[in-house]
């Protein structure tokens, strides 16, 4: 591993980095939970919508075996009952069979009786044929797809819903567009984004305050450690008033700058001493010589 890789203040920050990068992990995960029951209670929400029509049809069936009715004429006001059913802003209801007839639609009636295998939306979704796919395997489900909104002739990513009305051999279609969840989810987006700017900024705010509280006292007695080494054990030891395991080592430098003061000055002491005795042996030795030379006026 690089060298660069053990500096402190490099760790803090890779440390701020990992949490920041797991706290978007969680976030994106929650938004795309957030967003899939968004969806789910959407086609919830449609499943209920269409077991209120199917209940109508049921009735209409009722009829059928009672006798009252014939099916085709049963058949006749089921359609009218689907076309006319509305919720919501643009919520409706269409019909066709296993052979792709259209038998109910009421924004484009003269579809009814026509088959439309190739409809197909601006994202290459074949509507239709993947609507038989989902009655065929399951009986129900959800298909998301692109139609022309009927209010407002946008273009809109819209969920549909489809169950078997296995009476009559019906497809029954519903559906309701999802630009309220795709609006919610851009905005959760916006705001997801902000609130990771916001904590990354704190972190890195954070981070940095934290580095310098470290960096700026270790700097300061690495300097001051060199100094010492330098012999200048007069200047103060720096950070000894902390409280942090900084001070801790501040303060056992300063015992140390202490111990070397004494061990200066004893070794000064020393010194001088030395220098008193030589003095003492240099003038005792003078003396002496003056003496053996026959100088009786020498003293010692």
């Amino acid at each position: 591993m690089p060298a660069f890789f053990y500096r402190l203040p490099v760790r803090i920050y890779a440390l701020a980095a990992m949490a920041v990068c797991l706290f978007a992990l969680l976030t994106v995960f929650l938004l795309v939970r957030a967003n899939n029951d968004e969806y789910v209670s959407r086609e919830r929400e449609l499943h209920q919508i269409t077991d209120m029509a199917f209940s109508q049809l049921d009735a209409l069936q009722r009829q059928v075996a009672d006798g009252q009715v014939e099916e085709a004429a049963a058949r006749e006001m089921g359609r009218t009952v689907l076309e006319t059913f509305r919720f919501g802003t643009a919520g409706d209801f269409h019909a066709f069979d296993f052979d792709l007839v259209i038998t109910a639609n009421a924004f484009l009636p003269e579809w009814v009786g026509t088959r439309q295998p190739g409809l197909t939306d601006e994202n290459g979704v074949r509507i239709y044929q993947e609507m038989l796919k989902i009655a065929k395997a399951d009986g129900q489900g959800s298909l998301i797809y692109h139609f022309a909104n009927a209010s407002t002739g946008v273009i809109e990513a819209k969920m549909g819903y489809i169950r078997v009305y296995e009476p009559w051999g019906w497809i029954i279609g519903t559906g309701a567009y999802v630009s309220d969840i795709e609006a919610k989810v851009q905005q959760n987006i916006i705001t997801t984004a902000t609130g990771l700017l916001v904590t990354l900024a704190v972190l890195m705010a954070g981070a940095t305050l934290i580095t310098r509280s470290v960096t700026g006292p270790v700097g300061a007695l690495r300097g001051r450690m060199q100094s010492m080494a330098d012999g200048d054990t007069a200047s103060a030891i720096p950070a000894t008033a902390s409280k942090s395991e900084i001070g801790e080592m501040a303060r056992t430098l300063d015992v140390f700058r202490q111990a070397l003061i004494r061990q200066q000055e004893l070794e000064d002491a020393e010194h001088a001493l030395n220098e008193k005795r030589s003095k003492v042996v240099a003038a005792l030795s003078s003396k002496l010589s003056a003496l053996s030379q026959g100088d009786l006026s020498a003293q010692i």
